[in-house]
């Protein structure tokens, strides 16, 4: 009997727990970083790029920033960046050596105009190219000369350095001019077209990406600047957009530069410039 109690008191006992393992957790690769600078221009272009590309590669990070074309190229030179974001055709000497081995390799993803701005008061629609190459050198510097009774043509350029500004000099200035001293130098197009907004005299010029109804776009030899114009070639101010690398691109690099010329990267790039496909 009294063993018969002790079975039963042994099985009334909750059984012990099993001991819980901690799991372990799967290891998370670290994330592979792309440092992406330069043109002030491209890097509202950039930024979508590659919000939309690392929410698809969850284990890239792409970091961008601006600083201007020659930046980029100082960047990638000295290892601060993977990618330089340029808005200038590349000099010779940047793209290879004295040797002639391969320096840095550009690839266009965009085509972009550059659109003339003045103040939205300003009576003026349209001027010729001679007419604005004496302008950005200086030679031509009062509206009156073009039909306004007005004060001085106040010229608004970006700083040294900005691809925007390269574009416009080699396109308008004779070779070996250089730009009016008395021209305004800015940091970047948002501040070209803050500026020309608020001064009746100024002159400037933005990608067309980023004009604005602040300001007023005037015609070129009676061409309006658009996207349509610069695919046709109509529009005399255009240039191609470029990422460009030091050698040629590989592993994740020329995984996201291969993405952005894609279909995806291209329908993010028509929303603001002509894309390339």
């Amino acid at each position: 009997m009294l063993i018969w109690a002790a079975l039963l008191v042994a099985c009334a006992q909750p059984a012990p727990e099993e001991a819980i393992l901690p799991v372990a957790a799967s290891p998370t690769p670290e994330a592979l970083v792309i440092r992406v600078t330069g043109s002030h221009t491209m890097e509202p272009l950039l930024r979508e790029l590659a919000r939309t590309y690392m929410r698809e590669n969850t284990s890239v990070i792409i970091e961008v920033s601006g600083g201007g074309s020659r930046w980029a190229i100082e960047a990638l030179h000295s290892g601060q960046a993977e990618i330089g974001m340029v808005s200038r055709p590349l000099d010779t000497s940047e793209r290879a050596d004295a040797a002639g081995n391969v320096v840095l390799v550009e690839t266009p993803i965009a085509r972009d105009g550059l659109a003339l701005i003045v103040h939205p008061g300003n009576p003026i629609n349209k001027m010729e190219r001679a007419q604005l190459a004496s302008i950005f050198a200086g030679d031509l510097f009062l509206w009156d000369d073009m039909g306004w009774l007005a004060g001085q043509i106040q010229v608004v350029s970006r700083e040294a350095g900005s691809g925007d500004r390269a574009v416009m000099e080699a396109l308008l200035l004779p070779e070996g001019r250089p730009l009016s001293l008395n021209a305004v130098l800015m940091p970047e197009p948002a501040a070209v077209v803050a500026y020309v907004a608020k001064e009746p005299d100024a002159l400037g010029y933005v990608s067309l990406a980023q004009l604005s109804s602040v300001v007023k776009v005037l015609r070129v030899d009676n061409v309006t600047p658009s996207l349509e114009t610069v695919a046709s070639g109509e529009y005399p101010f255009a240039r191609d957009l470029l990422l460009v690398t030091l050698g040629s691109p590989e592993g994740e690099v020329q995984r996201f530069m291969a993405w952005v010329l894609g279909p995806e990267g291209q329908r993010i790039v028509a929303r603001r410039y002509l894309p390339m496909q």
